[in-house]
């Protein structure tokens, strides 16, 4: 069975969001274990690599590897069971702020994986300082404040060796339509930024939705716009940018309309993001409705568990008829 390194040793527990960690945290552990699952393989497919992991990266030149905020470890899994890995002393760690959520899976290969309870925002243990040739982080954009940002990305630094890399995925918090969508694909230093605001007004389905979800992420102080900020907090790292990429991510029935980094069809991924929408629909606007204290920029607030419905409900079929598209951004980067 997989080993779970003990928590008395490494545990450096922090809360990092206040209100929203506490009503993800109140998910029931199985719809909460699917729903990650499902995430990390519709995100797998979208970036579609052969082997896990961006070309720069050689996994053949690696022996320890670690795989950061890891959910249920889904990612430390598949790694173990590359061909290049899991016939070799390689050893691979996952960490997140909490163990519950890790598969337990009994294949040789998963067996060498080493998890562990660790906050990102606080310092990892001395002796693995300086020690790995790669680490992996995604999907921290509704988690992590920009301070919380700054000192992730500088725990993750002190954690690769000179030399080593950081494979970093994430969103911007913003959902747009396919007829307009976002345009800058590379991301760089001095852009033009989006205005956040524009994406948050009106009448339209989708200004409601992105009152709630990108209103709630600026309310939190989370980086709605992360892939712009991203640049200069990974130089403030003393980390380098090898490559970087933004990839639309369909949603709904922009599944039918969109393809893979590869050119893979993503229709297959349809019913699981329509599903996906109405469950994240459902948690944030809990928030809304729960949270009296709760006042987002745009002034959204519900007070009846009708309305709460009617709007996941409308939601959900959006998604279905029209669909809409998040920007992720891939990044490649090395501690010099």
């Amino acid at each position: 069975m997989n080993r779970i390194i003990s928590t008395r040793a490494f545990s450096t527990i922090s809360s990092r969001s206040s209100a929203l960690s506490k009503h993800f945290k109140n998910e029931k552990s199985s719809q909460l274990l699917s729903r990650l699952d499902g995430q990390y393989s519709f995100s797998k497919g979208v970036f579609d690599y052969p082997q896990l992991v961006p070309p720069q990266v050689k996994t053949s030149h690696i022996s320890k590897v670690i795989d950061a905020a890891a959910g249920t470890g889904a990612w430390a899994h598949d790694f173990a069971s590359l061909p290049n890995v899991r016939d070799r002393d390689v050893q691979i760690f996952a960490c997140d702020i909490t163990t519950a959520n890790f598969r337990r899976v009994d294949r040789p290969a998963a067996r060498k994986i080493n998890f562990f309870q660790q906050d990102v925002t606080k310092p990892f243990p001395n002796e693995m300082l300086g020690t790995f040739d790669l680490a992996n982080m995604n999907y921290l954009f509704y988690d992590l404040t920009a301070q919380g940002w700054k000192t992730a990305l500088q725990n993750l630094h002190d954690l690769l060796k000179p030399g080593g890399h950081l494979i970093l995925r994430d969103f911007d918090a913003i959902l747009h339509s396919h007829e307009n969508p976002p345009l800058s694909i590379i991301p760089q230093f001095e852009e033009k930024k989006p205005d956040i605001m524009a994406h948050m007004q009106g009448t339209s389905t989708l200004a409601k939705m992105n009152r709630i979800f990108t209103g709630i992420a600026l309310h939190q102080n989370f980086i709605v716009d992360l892939s712009y900020q991203l640049p200069k907090m990974l130089e403030e790292a003393s980390l380098k940018v090898l490559s970087s990429k933004r990839v639309l991510v369909p949603f709904g029935a922009c599944c039918d309309l969109y393809t893979s980094v590869n050119g893979s069809s993503l229709s297959h991924s349809k019913e699981f993001s329509i599903e996906n929408v109405s469950q994240v629909a459902n948690m944030t606007t809990l928030i809304v409705t729960k949270e009296d204290e709760l006042k987002l920029a745009s002034g959204v607030k519900m007070t009846k568990e009708e309305e709460r419905q009617n709007l996941i409900k409308e939601f959900g079929e959006f998604a279905a008829e029209k669909g809409m598209v998040m920007t992720a951004s891939e990044w490649v980067i090395v501690r010099p």
